[in-house]
């Protein structure tokens, strides 16, 4: 545990890497908290991981979503309309 976040070592390392889902999931592995709980208190470490060049991924990330938004609309759209 570091002194500093009171987070397990491993934890740190991920967040430090700019793996939060990671840190989360080695949180609960390693202390038991619920998901709310691990995420509260990555969130409140303030460990940021490597800073991201400005957009890089992020309309690669959106565009699957919004894709898939649209489909479940269409298909929740024809189902309920029966």
């Amino acid at each position: 545990m570091t002194a500093e976040t009171g987070l397990p070592d491993k934890v740190v390392e991920a967040l430090k890497r700019g793996n939060k889902v990671e840190a989360i999931k080695l949180l609960r592995e390693q202390t038991g908290v619920g998901l709310k709980e691990a995420k509260d208190a990555v969130d409140a470490s303030g460990i940021e991981g490597p800073a991201k060049s400005s957009g890089e991924g992020s309309a690669r990330v959106k565009i699957p979503w919004m894709i898939l938004l649209v489909v479940i609309a269409l298909l929740a759209y024809t189902y309920l309309r029966k």
